[in-house]
């Protein structure tokens, strides 16, 4: 697996669908997966997964809402993810349809293991 995506989400249902469409848009690397680690959400997060994840290799992981656990529903993507580079994308994100491919391009830039981030507009 070349690439997992985590996105972890706590009642992001509208932010969320959006983010699926943009991955849907994207350039995709040869083989990739998402993982949507559902924070406890009061909201139908499935349901949205569902919807606009069909055409995405995409999964949905749930803990129990226990105050805030952003970096738990992380940890629960990066258990279940088998990619040889792990992305975090929050639920509130769209982006270029290269971000995908250029992010793995960037880690492949090197022999050193690396971490990568950016910006927000």
């Amino acid at each position: 697996m070349d690439l997992s995506i985590v996105v972890p989400t706590h009642n992001g249902s509208a932010t969320l669908s959006r983010l699926l469409q943009s991955i849907r848009r994207a350039a995709h690397p040869r083989s990739y997966e998402i993982f949507v680690c559902d924070d406890g959400s009061t909201e139908d997060i499935l349901s949205v997964v569902e919807l606009h994840g069909r055409d995405l290799p995409v999964h949905t992981l749930r803990q129990e809402r226990r105050g805030a656990r952003r970096g738990a529903a992380r940890n629960l993507g990066i258990r279940a993810s088998t990619g040889r580079v792990v992305l975090f994308l929050d639920d509130d994100v769209a982006f270029a349809p290269q971000f995908l491919l250029e992010h793995l391009r960037s880690h492949d830039e090197s022999s050193n293991e690396r971490l990568v981030f950016g910006f927000r507009h």
